[in-house]
């Protein structure tokens, strides 16, 4: 039994780093432009490019966080066409702040890897931001 509970902990205590167990689909007009709406200096970065409206984004798993279970996070990543229909991969690089009940923020999360805090089975609401754009070909 002791094992089990020492499996099961070392389990969480690797979970944590990463919040999301599997994609999602997402779609750029509902998930995505929102974000960058909210970031005008970026939104020049996208001028000329025809995005794909269904892409890829992270899941947030019922274990790591019941309340936000199922809910879609960046990074996301889109296919994409220039303006001389060159095939081109955008990724949009995110930050979500995991905030609790009570309004405190109980961790943090760059592109999909945690950089601060600790648990995030108690957050209620996630609040995320774009804070880059990358395009590959």
């Amino acid at each position: 039994m002791f094992q089990a509970i020492k499996v099961i902990t070392m389990l969480s205590v690797i979970g944590a780093a990463h919040f999301a167990v599997a994609g999602g689909s997402v779609s750029y007009r509902a998930d995505v432009v929102p974000l960058v709406n909210a970031r005008p200096d970026l939104n020049s970065a996208l001028s000329g490019l025809r995005i794909a409206d269904s892409g890829d984004g992270e899941r947030i798993s019922y274990i790591m966080c019941p309340a936000l279970a199922g809910k879609r996070v960046g990074p996301y990543e889109f296919s994409a066409a220039d303006a001389a229909g060159n095939a081109v991969s955008i990724t949009f690089r995110t930050r979500e702040r995991f905030v609790n009940a009570y309004g405190v923020v109980v961790a943090e999360f760059f592109d999909g890897e945690q950089i601060a805090g600790g648990d995030i089975s108690n957050a209620v609401t996630v609040q995320e931001e774009l804070v880059g754009i990358s395009v590959r070909r």
